[in-house]
């Protein structure tokens, strides 16, 4: 019998026996029934009877049935959260699995200290792949490892056991600004279980202190420009802690000059390794300079005081030294051939004059002026002084021997010395770099006097004074007859025949010798019964353009022509044909072929407008080698 078909009798039955029971009710006193679990038989008919014998026989069977499979359902449910218990591991927590650090929350700035992590775990199982980042501010230095500018450090931890901890110590050095507060953050990742990783994150906060070293640099309330002063560095170690290695680094301005040190420096003349400092050792270091050629009323310069720590300089302490410029008791000027913006040029005679006037506020005595002349184009033979010349040095001395006003100048007087002096007639060009020459006269002015406002030996002023020299352009216009060399083939007779037409070609060469020039443009003009015959080239990337109405040249050069140009490469040129047909009014002379050209540029180097001429030409071609002289007369 199939499941569907016992389904449809039982169902059968119970109606059966429910029939039965409307025509026979028995009434049950419910208060007297059993507890839940026994059965109580009823008074009822044969056929109920023989419905509750056979409902007995199946009930008890299907509910130990349903019993047995729900227990087997539980069992199966409790092992399986048993094996996922055990395989993955119970839930972490910040509990579980804790990251202590332990560090003092002040320290002194440059000073190193301990910064100690614990990862210790709580459960019972290991945790797995454990990694820790100790994230540093911009104040903390890590000394373990040798990039200083690193942040993040990262170490592998492995496993932590159960019930266990790791520890890691890391050496850092606190080289922020002094009551900065710096935060070190440390997250450690781990797994657990087959979960994904986690991560727990503890952070301290460390508050640095005073600086540990105490650096004081003293200096002079006053300075004169050029005038020699000294800055003593002073420093003590006030910490407890022994230094295994210190440094001093000042930060010059561009106008500061270095003159000495008690002290060699270890470089640039602005550095020093000085070595271990141990706690309450103390040294000092002086600099000795002066400022030169500014006009600033102060200048600063950093001095710095650094702990050294595998090769690196960790600041300390700083010190920004103001320096107050005094007035200069001397004020120096230079004159060239009367003029402060003389543009000097190549073969010229200077006459420097060299004026001082007194703004000490005292009477200054004895005083001596020296003058240097420093440039490759001075003539020092041509020199011509009344002061006294030393030929090793090209140095001019005058002294009140010499010159009686410098016996004794008031206050707010003045005096001058002068010396002449000639440049030579060639750029001394070897190299391509050979260009924008200029001259300097270097000058000192002193005396033995001093006002009172002055720490120092003399009073004393210097200066120094440069005159820039304009290039040299040399600009030839040049008239061929036979020209192979050109590219150009000329055609007609020579001698030129009266009404016969002859072609010549016209060169227009550059040469540039010193300074780079712009903006270059060369002009001219056809002679009358001269014409273009439109055949023009030259050896940059523009030509000679010709105007037919008014029968003018020009050629315009847009880029810059570069010093030594023909001078130690090619020149520029250009070149362009012209045909001439001579006149019975020109036979027995020589024939106009063009008026002169000129050529204007700016120099680069000194701004100043270059302006060169050439001559016309005629048939006389003198640049022609080939062509004899009287060959170029016009023939009947």
């Amino acid at each position: 019998m199939s499941l569907e078909e016992l389904e449809k009798e039982l169902y059968r039955r119970t109606t059966d026996v429910t029939k039965r029971r409307d025509k026979k009710s028995t009434v049950v006193d419910v208060s007297k029934e059993p507890a839940v679990g026994v059965w109580k038989e009823l008074e009822i008919d044969d056929a109920a009877n023989a419905v509750s014998e056979e409902s007995a026989l199946h009930k008890p069977s299907k509910i130990k049935l349903i019993l047995v499979m729900s227990v087997v359902g539980l069992v199966i449910i409790g092992f399986i959260g048993v094996f996922i218990f055990f395989a993955r591991g119970p839930e972490p927590t910040t509990s579980n699995i804790e990251v202590k650090l332990y560090s003092p929350t002040e320290v002194s700035r440059g000073i190193p200290f301990d910064f100690n992590v614990q990862v210790v775990n709580n459960l019972d199982t290991l945790v797995r792949d454990v990694a820790l980042t100790i994230n540093l501010p911009s104040g903390i230095v890590n000394l373990n490892t040798l990039d200083s500018e690193r942040r993040n450090t990262e170490e592998t931890i492995g496993d932590v056991g159960g019930g266990t901890l790791a520890k890691r110590s890391f050496k850092l050095l606190p080289s922020g600004e002094v009551d900065s507060l710096q935060k070190i953050t440390v997250t450690v990742a781990y797994a657990a279980g087959q979960k994904a990783r986690f991560e727990t994150v503890a952070s301290q906060e460390i508050l640095i202190q005073s600086p540990s070293i105490k650096l004081e640099v003293k200096r002079p309330d006053y300075l004169l420009r050029s005038s020699a002063f000294e800055l003593n560095v002073s420093y003590e170690n006030t910490s407890d802690f022994n230094f295994p290695e210190i440094t001093v680094e000042a930060r010059y301005p561009s106008s500061f000059k270095f003159l000495s040190a008690s002290l060699n420096p270890d470089s640039l003349n602005n550095y020093w390794k000085l070595g271990a400092l141990r706690v309450g050792s103390n040294g000092s270091l002086q600099i000795k300079g002066s400022v030169e050629g500014t006009t600033e009323a102060r200048v600063s310069i950093p001095i710095i005081l650094s702990a050294r720590f595998l090769d690196h300089d960790y600041e300390l302490a700083r010190e920004v030294v103001s320096l107050t410029m005094a007035p200069s008791p001397i004020d120096i000027q230079t004159l060239v051939n009367r003029r402060t913006d003389y543009i000097a040029k190549i073969g010229d005679n200077l006459a420097y004059t060299i004026k001082f006037q007194n703004n000490s506020g005292i009477a200054l005595g004895d005083v001596i002026v020296k003058a240097i002349p420093i440039g490759d184009l001075f003539d020092f033979s041509s020199l011509r002084t009344n002061g006294t010349v030393d030929l090793l040095t090209n140095s001019i001395t005058w002294r009140a021997s010499q010159v009686s006003e410098l016996k004794l100048v008031p206050p707010n007087s003045t005096a001058e010395v002068g010396f002449v002096l000639n440049l030579k007639s060639q750029f001394p060009i070897r190299r391509l770099n050979d260009k924008n020459f200029y001259l300097r006269v270097n000058t000192e002015v002193d005396s033995p006097s001093v006002p009172y406002y002055l720490n120092a030996d003399k009073t004393s002023g210097k200066g120094s004074f440069e005159t820039k020299v304009a290039g040299l352009v040399v600009f030839d216009a040049q008239a061929f007859y036979r020209d192979a060399a050109s590219g150009i083939v000329n055609r007609g007779k020579l001698p030129l025949q009266v009404n016969q037409p002859t072609e010549f070609t016209i060169h227009w060469v550059i040469r540039n010798y010193s300074t780079d020039i712009k903006n270059v443009v060369v002009r001219g003009a056809l002679a009358g019964g001269v014409e273009w015959t439109g055949a023009v080239k030259s050896n940059i990337d523009s030509v000679p353009q010709f105007n037919d109405r008014t029968g003018e040249i020009v050629w315009t050069i847009d880029k810059k022509i570069a010093a030594t140009t023909g001078v130690l490469s090619e020149p520029v040129e250009a070149i362009f044909q012209i045909r001439v047909t001579p006149s019975s009014a020109q036979a027995g002379q020589f024939m106009a072929l063009a008026a002169d050209a000129t050529l204007k540029a700016i120099d680069d180097f000194t701004g100043f407008e270059i302006t060169q001429r050439d001559g016309g030409l005629d048939t006389s071609l003198p640049d022609d080698k080939t062509v004899g002289y009287g060959s170029g007369t016009v023939m009947p």
